[in-house]
């Protein structure tokens, strides 16, 4: 699994305690961050932190791999490491209402991060996609950025599902709700999501 946008690793840790992990590559660009997920995940030895943007991965202009950077080292492994599941919780402040990137240019450059992650699953072709999102960004404001990228996998032939997750629909307190996107790559079969309101 590689888990893009990582911060301390919910998808890692999710994918951990069902048994089946075998190997996890967590992607985050701020290095303090990304040293809590190794102090977080420190036992766990099958899983690793490599401290880049998701930009320099997929080859973006003014982002490039620098020699001996953790990006050119992921880049190397994915070289003949395959990805059975892409996860990824792209930056929510472009689409939220609590923050104040919400308009102008600030929150444009942030909505960005939602077309890399599809240009993310074409570039590492998995078995299945996953990310979370606040509930915001399927709104009529932002229907131009999820349907360029529902538009991505969806040309690949993956098969897409919606979910709405609740707290207290997998037991936890609060009232935050959360969007979340399967996709599964062509021949691969579906899971329904127990938990969640399709959406």
């Amino acid at each position: 699994m590689l888990e893009s946008y990582c911060g301390v690793g919910g998808w890692t840790d999710g994918a951990q305690r069902s048994g089946f992990l075998q190997r996890c590559f967590g992607v985050e660009s701020d290095k303090d961050v990304a040293g809590a997920f190794a102090e977080y995940h420190a036992k766990e030895k099958n899983t690793e932190i490599f401290v880049s943007r998701v930009e320099s991965l997929l080859g973006e202009e003014g982002h490039p791999v620098k020699n001996g950077s953790d990006a050119e080292g992921l880049l190397n492994l994915l070289k003949v490491q395959s990805v059975d599941v892409f996860a990824g919780s792209p930056l929510c402040e472009g689409f939220t209402s609590l923050n104040a990137h919400s308009s102008g240019a600030k929150a444009l450059e942030k909505r960005k991060h939602v077309r890399y992650w599809g240009q993310a699953v074409l570039k590492l072709q998995p078995r299945y996609e996953l990310m979370q999102m606040v509930p915001e960004h399927i709104s009529e404001k932002h229907k131009a950025h999820i349907t360029s990228l529902l538009l991505l996998p969806a040309r690949e032939g993956d098969q897409l599902q919606s979910y709405f997750l609740r707290n207290h629909d997998c037991g936890a307190e609060g009232r935050r709700n959360r969007s979340v996107r399967m996709a599964t790559g062509t021949g691969t079969r579906s899971h329904q999501c127990t938990r969640a309101t399709p959406g």
